[in-house]
């Protein structure tokens, strides 16, 4: 493996960059050539070989690294409000859903979206663009009691939620009807499209009641939830009967599957002498249904006739794993002397498990015989945990003080980095290792946003919150990453977490909170990323706007975009105002359809973040463009229904057009006009979530 030296920027830094290409491609080895102040290229035959290299150059642009808040929004209005989910698509747009009473304004800009509640609390869903701008509100209502704690989408982009209601409602937030009428706390689940129009709603019924916490959905559009219920509850909301009984006078956990037209696949309870609920759901890449929570007593979490009985004293914190079918894998217990809750679950990739949520006393997270203790510093402490595929332990992490701390949520980047959000009190250290990470709440409650890597190292902690009560409830985050954070706040509470202020005043005695933060908190400014296919070798090219307190790039290299190892690195300048670029050249290509790639940066304090990925594919693209070479019309043929941003950029590295827009089942077509651009050779740049694909254009 050969490196290539640092480059600094200059005006022809493009050509630059190829004619070392063009020198390494041929075996002429020149490691001093490594500043190019004004350089000129004399040899014209030279110069066309060069050029036309530039055909397989793409360049993938991103903002540079910034102040960590981007911007914050509250919405309330004459009676309660409450964020309790959000979810983030690809685009990205933000959803949210919570409930209401009284009238509320949901578009927290100049302009007014009022809606006012049917009865007493009604169900509100939400959609900002990510500049936090308003796109539209809708609610769901009847004269009695209706809540929705949990929102996810499909591949699609069609939404799902799920939650309890009372008394008839309609769930269609359009002027049309559909009602359901609950017997009494049944459960439902309704599915929107991506502008908040109805497609189905179901429900399940009983003489008993229920809840439902959290939905998920497969990459076969299949809609999972689970919650709990008592007495009997049928769970088949079509003309068959499917009825569950929970034990005696306990709630018992569910888990139910339905398709994606809301049809019932199957249902399973957990039963025994003690109460279980099911508080987060997830699905792995193999179709295999995760689930956290707690449980009391002795419950059998075997939906067979075979028995996996736990015990608990006290609340333990549980997850469960159950195949596709609805097949128990295996059930894990985490408890010790107090009550231990786990309130959200993620998987990544390989399948490993995360949870988080909150323990007292003495509690252990390694589920088999051996022991993996933590210890509260007071009431309740935030917990951590990561357990493999097979539910193994891994490791687990607290932060907490005297008061009451808890995680609410838990979610994965693309680089498996670990981040939570909750609530704390009074002052507390988020670094788990010997080192101290303090926050103090400024009120009684504060929001917090950690983050860890897969290997449970503390990276950075941030907080947020005012004199008042201040919770999260949610985070997700977006491809660049950026984090979207929901919750509650009282009073005033000033919302950037840095040296800056950005307060929010609640309308209402409770409001809720959007917060956009970037997580591109490292000290450098990037402004692309690019790779270029060169017979048997690619190469990889970086500009640095500024660094302070730099270290080194490391480069690493993916074919599936998951699992990624290291490849080399490249030493920093460390310090510098001036643009800076570097290059980096893989040799060693072996067979494969293409490769990602990403820089690992690392400052000199041992903090790092990831570029986002950049992808070269070895073979002819699945995006089709025609014709190529073109007059000035061509045709994307998109074979899969995606979100796509595009980028064309000219011989020179100039950007010429930009855009967005969107295929479908029905759309798999996109017809660009060229027409006006110089003849010559470009590059369509197709960023799908976070992975480019460069396809060359020639117009003539």
């Amino acid at each position: 493996m050969f490196t290539l030296k640092r480059l600094l920027s200059t005006k022809v830094h493009f050509i630059v960059l190829q004619f070392i290409v063009y020198l390494f491609s041929n075996c002429q080895l020149l490691p001093s050539l490594s500043y190019y102040p004004n350089s000129k290229l004399k040899n014209y035959s030279l110069m066309k070989k060069i050029v036309s290299l530039s055909l397989l150059l793409g360049l993938l642009q991103w903002g540079a690294f910034a102040q960590m808040y981007q911007w914050a929004k509250n919405i309330g209005g004459t009676g309660a409000v409450q964020s309790n989910a959000l979810y983030v698509d690809a685009v990205p747009n933000l959803y949210t859903i919570g409930v209401f009473s009284g009238t509320a304004d949901f578009d927290p800009s100049a302009g007014v979206a009022n809606m006012t509640s049917s009865g007493g609390n009604d169900i509100f869903i939400t959609k900002f663009d990510a500049n936090g701008n308003f796109i539209w509100a809708k609610s769901i209502g009847g004269t009695s009691t209706e809540e929705a704690y949990t929102i996810t989408a499909d591949a699609t982009g069609n939404i799902y939620l799920s939650g309890i209601f009372t008394g008839t409602v309609d769930f269609d937030p359009s002027a049309a009807t559909y009602n359901l009428t609950a017997l009494g706390t049944d459960i439902f689940v309704l599915k929107l499209n991506n502008s908040g129009n109805f497609v189905w709603a179901q429900a399940m019924t009983g003489l008993g009641g229920g809840n439902s916490f959290a939905i998920a959905v497969d990459n076969a559009g299949n809609v999972y939830n689970t919650g709990y219920l008592w007495g009997i509850m049928d769970f088949d909301p079509g003309a068959l009967v499917l009825n569950l009984s929970a034990t005696l006078a306990y709630d018992n956990l569910f888990v139910q599957k339905l398709d994606a037209s809301g049809n019932l696949v199957w249902a399973e309870s957990m039963s025994g002498l003690g109460n279980s609920y099911g508080n987060a759901i997830t699905i792995d890449n193999s179709g295999n249904v995760l689930v956290s929570g707690y449980f009391t007593g002795i419950v059998d979490f075997d939906p067979s006739l075979a028995s996996a009985n736990l015990s608990a004293s006290s609340e333990d914190a549980l997850a469960l794993k159950l195949n596709s079918a609805g097949t128990l894998v295996w059930v894990k217990k985490l408890g010790g002397t107090s009550d231990e809750r786990s309130s959200s679950i993620e998987v990544d990739a390989a399948g490993n498990v995360y949870a988080a949520g909150y323990f007292g006393g003495t509690a252990d997270f390694d589920p088999s015989a051996a022991t993996a203790n933590l210890t509260s510093a007071g009431n309740t402490d935030i917990f951590t945990v990561k357990l493999s595929a097979a539910g193994n332990y891994v490791w687990a992490k607290r932060a907490g003080a005297s008061g009451a701390d808890a995680a609410t949520s838990v979610y994965l980047d693309a680089s498996n980095n670990v981040y939570t959000t909750g609530f704390y009190q009074a002052t507390v250290d988020f670094d788990p290792s010997a080192s101290v990470a303090n926050l103090t709440s400024a009120g009684s409650n504060d929001a917090f946003v950690q983050e860890l890597d897969n290997n449970g190292n503390f990276l950075w902690v941030r907080g947020v919150g005012g004199i008042g009560s201040d919770k999260a409830n949610a985070i997700a985050i977006d491809g660049t990453p950026n984090l979207y954070i929901t919750g509650t706040f009282q009073g005033t509470a000033d919302f950037d977490p840095d040296a800056s202020i950005a307060n929010l005043t609640a309308v209402s005695s409770s409001d809720i909170f959007l917060l956009k933060l970037s997580n591109n908190i490292l000290p450098v400014e990037l402004t692309y990323f690019g790779a270029m296919v060169r017979d048997k070798s690619i190469a990889l090219e970086w500009e640095i706007v500024s660094e302070n307190n730099a270290d080194r790039f490391e480069i690493e290299r993916s074919t599936n975009g998951h699992n990624f190892e290291a490849i080399g690195k490249v030493k920093a300048v460390g310090n510098s105002s001036q643009p800076n670029r570097y290059a980096f050249w893989d040799n060693e290509i072996r067979q494969a359809i293409g490769y990602y790639y990403r820089l690992k940066q690392w400052d000199a304090d041992g903090k790092f973040d990831y570029s986002p990925t950049c992808y070269v594919t070895l073979r002819k693209l699945a995006v089709q463009v025609y014709p190529n070479p073109s007059g000035g019309m061509i045709t994307l043929h998109l074979p899969n229904p995606q979100y796509y941003k595009y980028t064309l950029i000219n011989h020179l590295g100039q950007t010429m057009r930009e855009g967005e827009f969107e295929s479908n089942n029905e759309i798999k077509k996109h017809t660009m006009d060229l027409t006006l651009l110089p003849k010559g050779q470009y590059i369509l740049h197709l960023t799908l979530h976070n992975t480019i694909i460069n396809q060359p254009i020639l117009l003539h």
